[in-house]
């Protein structure tokens, strides 16, 4: 691949943007082999020149445009330019909040180059933020746990009197916030939310998250483990006609409960469909949807945490097991017939081994939650990969000799600092 040929700009790509592709992707792997398994072209675009997507033989052009979340206005540039090189509108496919926003705020602009479905600017930002989206599901009454908007005067005994222990602390925004050190834990193990079971790791909780924000939301714990969290996913067509849904679990997350999804699965789950589809009814929702649920298995309900208005990881998951959710989106933003899909498969796994093997020996182990027989039997059976994959083996071979590097490296340092302490010490006896 000749990165260093997508420094130059969109125009040095033109040649290669009368192609056969159909698809402007910023997203993940996960996303790309979507559109892949139904030989659709794409050209992927991102703003990372280490991105693993650049490195897929799928990506049959690659161009480096501006951050969205750094550069937005750059980054629109760069979009409109790469859109003037298509005869044809592709279609923008993204699978970060970032890009969401970054599409919805600029929508009149980009919609002349490219084609792409969701809900009116109002709601996407309802959706998105967690102030916001606590504030419409209070409107709406949809199945949620108790919460509370943090501001800057509110005190924190105050607040644990009206929510109670445990809870959990949320950023407004996914945005960068895995990028800052208020929300790092040991072990530099990034959390997506802070839970506190006492008033005392409250408090600092508490004085971090106010270091990061100037608001947030605090929200009722709910208990259950890793298991008791679902997932609704559908596409909702310009009428807001549901065009496929299938439904979600996962099976580890690291952290536990709180951090990145490692092992996932779907299951047929009658609520979580229900729940999901009568919720976007309600909103008249177009477009691609995940809604993120958790049994609350001592009231026996399913509650709302989160809303992604976006494609995401699983549906990489959905088309192993027999919904192609982001092939579907392109067939309906064509204009060409697409057949309503509610059946699918069980017994598929997705799997992020390097960071679910890290949860086991750091976490679940540890803790006497599975033994080691059982979480290797746990991997049996038929998976996709968030990056691994038999007939796109590059990507993982980009991030097999990066990690290979990096403890290279540290081992160099480590090797270094203990050698100067040995010299150190020499010294001090002599």
């Amino acid at each position: 691949m000749d990165i260093d040929m997508q420094k130059q700009g969109p125009q040095s790509r033109k040649t290669m943007a009368t192609g056969p592709a159909r698809v402007v992707l910023f997203g993940s792997l996960s996303v790309l082999r979507c559109f892949a398994a139904v030989g659709a072209g794409v050209m992927v675009v991102d703003s990372d020149l280490e991105s693993l997507t650049l490195r897929s033989r799928y990506a049959r052009q690659r161009q480096l445009i501006a951050c969205p979340r750094e550069q937005p206005q750059q980054a629109v540039d760069d979009l409109v330019a790469v859109g003037k090189l298509f005869a044809d509108r592709p279609m923008l496919a993204f699978d970060s909040d970032a890009m969401l926003l970054l599409v919805s705020r600029n929508r009149e602009v980009l919609g002349r180059y490219y084609r792409f479905l969701m809900p009116d600017a109002e709601m996407v930002e309802d959706l998105v933020g967690k102030l916001r989206f606590a504030s419409l599901v209070e409107r709406l009454n949809w199945p949620a746990p108790r919460s509370i908007v943090a501001t800057a005067d509110a005190r924190a005994e105050d607040i644990v009197q009206r929510i109670g222990l445990p809870c959990v602390l949320k950023p407004d925004s996914h945005i960068g916030r895995f990028m800052s050190e208020v929300l790092q834990h040991e072990q530099d193990r990034p959390h997506k939310v802070l839970r506190v079971d006492t008033l005392e790791e409250f408090r600092v909780a508490y004085g971090r998250m106010q270091g990061y924000c100037d608001s947030f939301i605090v929200q009722e714990y709910v208990p259950g483990g890793d298991d008791c969290l679902y997932s609704f996913h559908g596409y909702f067509d310009r009428n807001s006609r549901p065009l496929a849904c299938f439904a979600g679990r996962k099976i580890r997350t690291y952290p536990k409960c709180t951090g990145f999804s490692t092992c996932l699965e779907l299951v047929h789950e009658p609520e979580i469909l229900r729940l999901g589809l009568e919720m976007m009814a309600g909103i008249k929702f177009v477009g691609p949807m995940k809604i993120d649920f958790k049994k609350d298995e001592l009231r026996n309900r399913f509650v709302t945490l989160e809303c992604n208005p976006r494609l995401n990881l699983w549906t990489y998951l959905g088309t192993a097991c027999g919904i192609n959710l982001p092939a579907m989106a392109l067939a309906d933003l064509c204009g060409e017939p697409v057949a309503a899909a509610t059946e699918y498969r069980t017994g598929v796994k997705w799997l992020s081994f390097g960071n679910d093997a890290r949860g086991f020996v750091r976490e679940v182990r540890p803790q006497g939650d599975c033994s080691t027989a059982k979480w290797l039997w746990s991997l049996r059976g038929p998976k996709v990969h968030d990056v691994f994959s038999w007939k796109d083996p590059w990507p993982w071979s980009v991030c097999a000799m990066r990690y290979i590097d990096a403890n290279w490296r540290k081992l160099g340092r480590r090797l270094a600092r203990r050698k100067a302490g040995t010299v150190a010490a020499s010294g001090a006896t002599a």
